[in-house]
């Protein structure tokens, strides 16, 4: 039986593969599921192979017990400039295209980065139910939306393309949210802009959107060295995940829910427009958390509490282990990890750092 489903996949891939040779365009092709899915881009398309094959590919999953703390790394600086754009299905996930030469660029700036990086695109990534939906985990935790913006390399590269093949060409600032009762005000206005895409090939303005606005207020980050979550998946980009949530309600995943990845003529949902983490193998993570406990010894650290952003107007609660040292530590990540979907953390102190950049 197991011979006769390879067999029928095998039938599947290579019936894609005449059809994809025949018209149909691989940017138009590949999904993110089945046999046109993640598993499968760096095997139909020669030109894609870094994405199965590529050490360096993303999303991953952030481990809070191997984040390295860097005390060189500047703070993170984004533009508070308006910008104008036009928000798109098409058909794989929604997003806004910056329009860069009708008004100021926006840049981001320092953190990691050495660079001077334009924003010129705006990702939504959600899936159909509140427990996945991020690119990017936590601990093993998914959460219900994942917003990417991406900037790049203008001091080095003359345009998005040559950039996207280039060392260090592409900054990618990953912000994480969670569900709540209430509108996130700030974000809707690319919620609105969704409802009017609904079918792929849609489009619509965006005018005067201030994406500052909607990132949340935090100075502390991830970073880690990555790649493109879509294919081709090049190597070429430095994430940035905030230490700090957005809120996003019902409704607004709701809306999001009912786009489709088709035309008029189709109704299959966009949902669960999102890639599989993917293996670090072993990728240096660096954060500007530092640990509220002195050390003196790198691979002591422990974790000694964490940040609950449920509770109401911004509020933080510190939850600190009921015991000291390692054992305690380690017993606060499990309680961490076992949260219900409406708590969102990120671990702001760090348990058992195998290293840390020196001082």
């Amino acid at each position: 039986m197991e011979q006769f489903w390879i067999f029928l996949t095998f039938l599947s891939v290579v019936g894609l593969q005449r059809v994809t040779a025949f018209g149909t365009l691989w940017t138009e092709w590949w999904t993110y599921s089945g046999v046109s899915g993640p598993r499968y881009w760096g095997i139909h398309n020669p030109d894609w192979s870094i994405c199965n094959k590529g050490r360096y590919q993303s999303p991953i999953n952030i481990d809070p017990k191997i984040l390295v703390h860097d005390p060189h790394m500047k703070h993170l600086n984004i533009s508070q400039y308006q910008i104008d754009g036009l928000f798109k299905n098409n058909g794989h996930d929604v997003s806004l295209l910056i329009n860069n030469t009708n008004s100021k660029p926006f840049y981001i700036t320092g953190g990691p980065l050495s660079y001077k990086y334009t924003l010129y695109e705006i990702k939504i990534h959600f899936g159909d139910h509140d427990s996945i939906g991020s690119e990017h985990s936590i601990g093993g935790k998914k959460f219900p939306l994942e917003i990417q913006l991406y900037g790049y390399n203008a001091d080095i590269n003359k345009n998005i393309s040559q950039a996207l093949n280039a060392p260090h060409g592409i900054a990618a600032l990953s912000i994480l949210a969670q569900v709540t009762d209430h509108d996130n005000d700030y974000l809707d206005i690319l919620i609105r802009a969704a409802i009017k895409v609904r079918s792929k090939g849609m489009t619509t303005p965006v005018l005067n959107f201030f994406p500052k606005e909607f990132l949340p207020v935090t100075p502390s980050f991830v970073t880690y060295e990555g790649s493109l979550t879509r294919p081709g998946c090049m190597e070429t980009v430095t994430w940035v995940i905030l230490n700090k949530p957005i809120h996003v309600s019902h409704s607004q995943l709701e809306s999001l829910r009912s786009l489709t990845n088709h035309d008029n003529s189709g109704q299959s949902l966009m949902e669960n427009n999102f890639r599989i983490t993917m293996p670090s193998h072993g990728r240096l993570i660096r954060t500007n958390i530092k640990s509220k406990v002195k050390v003196d010894d790198c691979y002591s650290m422990k974790l000694t509490s964490y940040e609950d952003s449920t509770l109401q107007n911004g509020a933080v609660r510190r939850i600190k282990p009921e015991r000291s040292g390692i054992d305690g530590s380690t017993t606060l990540l499990k309680r961490v990890i076992t949260l219900s979907s409406k708590e969102w953390y990120m671990i702001v102190n760090h348990s058992l750092l195998p290293h840390c950049v020196p001082n």
